[in-house]
């Protein structure tokens, strides 16, 4: 806890001794790239940027997650507003990295573009990692006691270019691509007894279609509106695959200002999966968006639904709160889901505004699981 202070501190002096932005940021606004998390609120609700211009924004900032422990995150964003584009809708091109006290590392290149105004859409990354992991098994009943460790080198890849039909959406193909390489296993465990699909590294390639709509006032702190993603890949040993199975992927979120900057924000998350999912493939309950409070992939199998809320508020100067809850389960078929006992997460966590032209904030958030159990997060960007 005191070196979770020390960061804090450091991420709040940081701030505060940041230099003026460069005017062509000043005037666009920014949003780093870290891990997982999509949309950033701020302490003051006064809307400054979204004005056309190129802008840049490096960010270099020391995180904490109880799968990485300490590490330290670095991202360098390029993004542009053009005039025909809608307001909350830039684009963005993101090289980021992080190194953790685990040795764990990560290297990684994002994009989301738009041409002609937003009628088209380019989104995509590639990313490179070594992470070393724990594996409790799979299925909603697996023992606190039973993990074990591995370490995993990957790269990976997945783009989709999409065409707007109606209004706010769109639709059009989309690729997956990953290679994972198992660079070390517990001796005895149930990884290294090869049991389980992917235990010894696997070969992902899947085509399928991707549909969004998106009616979010703003990308990167929403007040109010809907956002949804759906994706649907199919893996066939005719593409490279190791294995054949399918996965549907589902993302919905409602933003609703309630009262002054009071924001109310819901997801619902679903990844289902048939045929032989590979251990690489399947969903992970917990981490640092869903379930806050679950070590990410403390339970993980074919099937995973959970849903969420939080609420958003302003505090004084920079700073705001949060508070949040969800419940969640994974299953090996999807009609298990609610067979079991669901996990509850909940918890609260302080904001800290990096960037008042695109309210993107520093989050500390604690997540306690159904055990009351804390975990802690440092993180950029709101969970979502």
């Amino acid at each position: 806890m005191k070196s979770l202070i020390i960061t804090v501190l450091f991420a709040l002096a940081s701030i505060v001794a940041a230099p003026a932005a460069p005017a062509a940021a000043a005037k666009a606004g920014s949003a780093g790239e870290m891990p997982e998390g999509a949309a950033a609120d701020g302490a003051e609700g006064e809307d400054r940027g979204q004005r056309p211009g190129w802008g840049f924004l490096p960010v270099a900032i020391p995180y904490y997650m109880p799968e990485t422990s300490f590490g330290i995150g670095f991202s360098f964003l390029l993004y542009h507003r053009g005039e025909e584009a809608e307001a909350g809708k830039p684009d963005e091109i993101s090289v980021y990295g992080t190194y953790t006290v685990k040795n764990q590392a990560s290297v990684g290149v994002s994009t989301d573009l738009y041409f002609r105004g937003i009628d088209y859409r380019l989104t995509g990354s590639v990313d490179f990692s070594r992470f070393p992991d724990l594996f409790w098994g799979i299925g909603p009943g697996t023992p606190e006691c039973g993990d074990e460790s591995f370490t995993s080198m990957a790269a990976g890849a997945r783009g989709a270019f999409l065409f707007r039909t109606v209004d706010l959406l769109y639709i059009g193909p989309y690729y997956r691509f990953g290679y994972d390489v198992m660079r070390r296993r517990e001796a005895g465990g149930r990884l290294i007894q090869g049991h389980v699909p992917g235990s010894d590294g696997t070969l992902m390639s899947g085509f399928g279609v991707n549909l969004i709509f998106d009616s979010r006032d703003s990308v990167f702190y929403p007040r109010h509106g809907f956002y949804c993603d759906l994706k649907g890949l199919v893996f066939r040993r005719e593409l490279g695959n190791e294995y054949n199975f399918s996965t549907l992927e589902m993302d919905l979120r409602y933003y609703r200002q309630i009262r002054g900057d009071l924001v109310l924000a819901l997801q619902l998350y679903a990844a289902l999966g048939a045929g032989t999912v590979p251990l690489q493939a399947m969903p992970r309950l917990g981490g640092d968006v869903m379930l806050r409070g679950y070590y990410q992939g403390r339970y993980r199998d074919r099937n995973y639904g959970a849903l969420q809320g939080e609420l958003r508020f302003p505090l004084f100067w920079r700073l705001g709160g949060v508070v949040f809850g969800g419940v969640g389960q994974v299953a090996a078929v999807p009609g298990e889901l609610f067979q079991h006992e669901l996990k509850i997460a909940f918890g609260g966590g302080l904001r800290i505004t990096a960037d008042r032209d695109e309210h993107i904030n520093i989050r500390l958030d604690a997540g306690f699981d159904r055990d009351l159990n804390p975990n802690y997060y440092l993180m950029i960007k709101e969970a979502f």
